[in-house]
């Protein structure tokens, strides 16, 4: 119990009623004045993964405490794949790094922050003004990373480098966490013995943080140093990209019949970019990232494509889980606008373009300078989302852009209105998720099909098969059965054309008690499942047709039909195939769910 207290406590929700907060399959472990529940790891509050969940009752209300552990807010997968975070590369950027001083460059011009990273030439490396362990020097990840290691070098002059510093780490600036030993003291640890050579510090444990200050304790003739943190950032990896992303926008300029400044154009690995149809303030580029997951970051370009010179430089974001309801991204001042104004003796080529803030808290991010140039803004608030939607606010030369976004990528089960094209792809949407659906030729006939007296499989409508639910319950299937239809066939309307690439039908197993009857009536007599794509009636397209070889139906419960070939149709029809003999028996396939992907 208290190695559970001593994790952290993240969130706190009061709920009115214990049904609110409680999910099915929860174990409690024991019954107390606390009662201990497991969560489903996949749930994601905010920015960290809710681990457990610890509820008690005060005055009738239910109090429900988030705990996270070290584990689960840490970024999974990392231990083992740990890599320098940017100082060395130049992906950590100048307005990144801040801190407590600086000393003049008029004094001595090899000593700016921005030269505070490993392997620069020699004699260059931060320096504080002061001779003070009060001095600090400060790395802004970006977002909440693992740390597992700091490697630090003198300024590679033969007389000035630190020889022991303390670290301290926080996720949002304002809350900071020394480092320390078993009685609670302050860890020193082992900085450099000359001013030229790395020394790779490994921390105690890993810790998870955005900001890290190496902070001087000792040094050699004056405070100098280099420094690169070590570890991993599962947060920051490119989310929604082509093909699991699908784009869309307010409008698109017909160029050259289409052959750029289209919707799809405006992704960041574009040649090309997104223009609107028209330049004004209601324009908006749409990207769809899948299930919905942490965004951390923002980067937009301008055009790549053509002489233009076109490019959005004011923006701002929208987000959404079912592109019904919008919220615009509110904060007080992004980080870099703040470093960039607070930074000594620091200049940024995006001085002239900072992000603001409306008066209603909706930020303005700063776009822009030229048509390849990248910007990247870091989040302090960082959003779970499905949708997010770009909308310029000014531009130059028209509004033409390309766009993503950052994050953590989604992992575990895709989700209802998600499906996987093999085991080991993304998630991407399921395009027949709750589409109109029937079963036989007409178009309304949802009729439920009985056989015999099971009364498990009566009133089943063909809407079970595209519920989400993949349960393999025959209770929660559609019936295809050719007792009541010479031709049984399932059709979804996809409610408009759409390219298939693939379908994925859940067939169901059956259980010992029913298996002998499931398997003379029903599976063994199915022949084959034909999978069609059409854009009405008639014309159809066959994607593939699956044989029941090796009676693989009662086998395999996934079946999975892939188009040779992208189809364009709006309707997609099953179409089961099979022998009845001459007494009288049928064949019929029952069908749990059906999911295509585009």
């Amino acid at each position: 119990m208290l190695n559970m207290l001593q994790k952290l406590l993240y969130k706190l929700h009061l709920y009115n009623c214990i049904k609110t907060c409680l999910c099915p399959g929860e174990k409690r472990l024991y019954k107390n004045s606390f009662d201990l529940i497991y969560w489903r790891k996949d749930i994601v509050s905010n920015y960290k993964e809710v681990w457990a969940i610890m509820e008690y009752s005060v005055l009738g209300i239910l109090a429900v405490v988030f705990i996270c552990s070290q584990e689960s807010l840490a970024n999974q997968g990392c231990p083992y794949n740990n890599g320098h975070l940017g100082m060395i590369s130049g992906e950590i950027e100048d307005w990144q790094i801040t801190a407590s001083s600086n000393y003049p460059s008029e004094w001595d011009k090899g000593c700016g922050v921005h030269y505070a990273r490993p392997y620069l030439e020699n004699r260059l490396g931060w320096c504080a003004r002061v001779k003070s362990s009060s001095e600090w020097l400060q790395v802004d990840l970006g977002v909440v990373s693992t740390v597992t290691a700091v490697l630090i070098q003198g300024r590679g002059d033969g007389q000035e480098w630190v020889t022991g510093f303390m670290l301290s780490y926080s996720s949002d600036r304002v809350l900071w966490t020394y480092i320390t030993d078993s009685s609670g003291s302050n860890v020193v640890f082992r900085g450099n013995t000359d001013s030229y050579s790395i020394e790779h510090v490994y921390l105690p444990s890993p810790i998870e943080a955005r900001f890290v200050k190496i902070h001087v304790h000792s040094w050699n003739k004056h405070p100098s140093m280099r420094v690169e943190l070590i570890g991993c950032q599962e947060n920051k990896k490119p989310l929604g990209q082509l093909p699991y992303a699908n784009l869309k926008a307010s409008s698109a300029h017909t160029y050259r019949g289409g052959s750029s400044c289209q919707a799809n154009d405006g992704h960041i690995l574009s040649q090309k970019a997104w223009c609107a149809a028209k330049n004004n303030a209601n324009q908006w580029l749409q990207l769809d990232i899948g299930p919905p997951t942490l965004v951390t970051a923002l980067m937009t370009i301008g055009r790549g494509d053509t002489g233009r010179k076109q490019w959005v430089t004011k923006y701002k974001v929208s987000y959404s889980n079912d592109t019904k309801s919008w919220t615009f991204y509110k904060d007080t001042l992004d980080l870099e606008t703040m470093y960039t104004k607070i930074a000594a003796g620091e200049s940024s080529k995006y001085a002239s373009l900072p992000s603001e803030v409306n008066s209603d808290g909706v930020v303005e991010f700063g776009g822009n300078i030229g048509k390849n140039d990248k910007r990247l803004h870091y989040l302090a608030k960082p959003f779970v989302a499905r949708y997010i939607r770009f909308h310029p606010v000014s531009w130059n030369k028209g509004i033409a852009m390309r766009a993503g976004v950052f994050g953590k990528q989604h992992s575990g089960e895709c989700g209802a209105g998600f499906t996987r094209p093999n085991s080991a792809s993304s998630c991407v949407e399921n395009i027949a998720f709750k589409k109109e659906t029937w079963l036989n030729k007409e178009r309304h006939n949802k009729r439920a099909l009985a056989v015999g007296a099971n009364d498990a499989i009566n009133q089943k409508l063909a809407e079970k098969a595209v519920d989400g639910n993949t349960t393999n319950d025959i209770a929660s299937c559609a019936i295809l059965d050719s007792y009541y239809d010479a031709e049984p066939q399932l059709t979804i309307d996809l409610g408009e054309r759409t390219d298939v690439s693939g379908v994925v039908i859940y067939m169901w197993q059956s259980h010992e008690d029913e298996s002998a009857a499931y398997k003379k009536d029903y599976a063994l007599s199915l022949e084959a499942l034909s999978v069609f794509v059409s854009s009405g009636k008639t014309g159809e397209t066959l994607c593939e047709r699956i044989e029941n070889l090796d009676n693989r139906f009662i086998t395999h419960r996934e079946q999975k039909a892939i188009c040779n070939r992208r189809i364009n149709g709006r309707y997609i029809r099953i179409q089961p195939e099979g022998r009845a003999d001459m007494f009288g028996n049928w064949y019929a396939a029952v069908i749990c769910e059906v999911t295509a992907f585009t």
